[in-house]
């Protein structure tokens, strides 16, 4: 079994003192995940990261800085973004050097909700 199909085997579920939580409005917001003392340098580690939104739908996108605005109906360039349903969650590895977060409510105010779900892939075995 790869590394990633073993840690999607045994995802974890959120520890107080390791989650971080963004609040959100209409206006976009950033967090630098690696600084983020909750996360800190384990962002890079290779783990999943599990995100919901709550209070409000959220759109987002990962990003290689703490800029750019989520516009859902961007087609293309740097703004493209996902949305997270109120209540949602999404579950991936965030690409090597991609630990900035850019997020934006949907249509009031609201909040991501974040924690890593998984050992890295040299811990799987412990």
């Amino acid at each position: 079994m790869s590394d990633h199909a073993e840690q999607a085997a045994y995802i974890i579920g959120p520890h107080i003192d390791k989650s971080s939580v963004l609040a959100l409005t209409t206006t976009p917001a950033g967090l630098d995940l690696s600084s983020a003392s909750e996360l800190g340098p384990r962002i890079g580690e290779g783990r999943f990261l599990t995100i919901t939104a709550d209070g409000d739908a959220a759109y987002y996108f990962m990003n290689n800085s703490n800029a750019g605005t989520p516009d859902p109906t961007a087609t293309s360039g740097s703004n493209r973004c996902q949305l997270i349903p109120n209540g949602g969650s999404v579950t991936f590895i965030p690409r090597a050097g991609y630990h900035f977060i850019r997020a934006r409510a949907a249509t009031g105010t609201g909040f991501l909700r974040m924690y890593l779900s998984s050992k890295p892939p040299n811990q799987l075995q412990e």
